[in-house]
């Protein structure tokens, strides 16, 4: 009884991207419930992304290396019921897939399309249901991370990577026909990492607790209008610092709950060939679960 009453503070399944490929597991136990795609030799099913009624998941496929004649085999979805995978949108030779975002509803995707080089081809923003699509330019000295869909499916959070650093902007994917034509949120006293919007339109993001905290250790809820912290939702949740010389490992991924209280991720050892670890943060504790994971999301 404990163990379900426990499991209704978060979602009951998340989905793991392992070196087989896609994986769902049980959120309370970390144990294996179905493998939902079987990744290529060469290449992989990454970055995966859930909509909000947890029964699609949106990943990029990496069909083989980027050499002579490789590229990604571009986005795809599959059921968390089971059944095939398919692909959404196949990418041109040359050119991979990175890091696609699905909106709460389902409705609305968004991805990162580059080359084998590295050169930005563009954000590509596609409505699901009426396969609208339309390509918003990246300057060639920036980086971009589509991060989260707001409610309205009209506005993406993203960050711009460049020499000067990284920055948090709210985007009119309707409108907009580059990301630097992304509105720069103001500069928060602690980075808003992995965020994820909740239902009144605020989003949730891995930040830090000013009274005594480190960065990374609180999920806060920000206003996406300015970019300002509104309140701490969870403090404490014991990830490791790079300056932390007990854990010596690396966050891959992280995915807060829909509502913000619970988080789940993915820690990396420093070396090779070292398994990926799975954490997930509920009721004020974080337990590690027995699977096996380089990225997870709720």
């Amino acid at each position: 009884p404990a163990l379900i009453a426990a499991a209704e503070t978060y979602p009951a399944t998340f989905v793991g991207a392992t070196q087989r490929g896609l994986a769902l597991f049980n959120s309370a136990s970390g144990g294996l419930i179905r493998q939902l795609t079987w990744a290529p030799l060469i290449g992989g099913d990454q970055y995966p992304s859930v909509a909000g009624d947890i029964r699609r998941v949106y990943f990029a496929r990496a069909i083989s290396s980027c050499d002579g004649t490789g590229s990604s085999g571009g986005t795809w979805v599959v059921s968390t019921d089971g059944g095939p995978s398919s692909a959404v949108v196949a990418s041109p030779p040359q050119d991979v897939d990175l890091s696609p975002i699905v909106s709460p509803d389902g409705r609305m995707l968004a991805w990162v399309r580059t080359t084998c080089r590295k050169v930005g081809v563009g954000l590509f923003v596609r409505d699901l249901e009426s396969g609208a699509q339309r390509v918003i330019s990246i300057p060639p000295d920036v980086e971009v991370a589509p991060l989260a869909w707001a409610p309205d499916d009209r506005h993406l959070l993203v960050t711009n990577f460049t020499a000067g650093g990284q920055r948090a902007s709210m985007m009119d994917a309707g409108t907009a026909r580059s990301t630097n034509d992304a509105a720069r949120l103001q500069e928060s006293a602690c980075e808003q990492q992995f965020p994820r919007f909740l239902p009144d339109a605020t989003f949730v993001a891995l930040s830090c607790s000013l009274i005594g905290g480190k960065p990374g250790d609180a999920l806060a809820v920000f206003d996406p209008a300015s970019g300002l912290e509104l309140r701490i939702l969870q403090e404490g949740i014991p990830l490791p610092s790079p300056n932390d010389a007990v854990f010596n490992v690396t966050v891959s991924s992280f995915s807060s709950s829909p509502s913000g209280e619970s988080a789940i991720w993915t820690t990396v050892p420093d070396g090779a060939n070292r398994q990926s670890n799975v954490w997930r943060w509920s009721d004020g504790r974080a337990e590690q679960l027995p699977a096996f994971a380089s990225e997870v999301a709720w």
